[in-house]
């Protein structure tokens, strides 16, 4: 999961990466060690958002 922070995405990118997209990054950056992927994907989507007041 740290990839994720590590690899230099900024915020904007990540609201706009596809929840598809993000899903698919932790399935193989996770090994398929998330039994949710979909759902971890919303939660960092989620909190992006709330962190940094984007419009929905």
């Amino acid at each position: 999961m740290m990839d994720l922070f590590l690899e230099n995405y900024s915020l904007d990118e990540l609201s706009n990466m596809s929840l598809e997209d993000l899903a698919n990054y932790l399935r193989t950056k996770g090994k398929n060690r998330f039994p949710d992927p979909e759902y971890v994907a919303k939660s960092i989507k989620q909190a992006v958002r709330s962190s940094y007041r984007l419009t929905k």
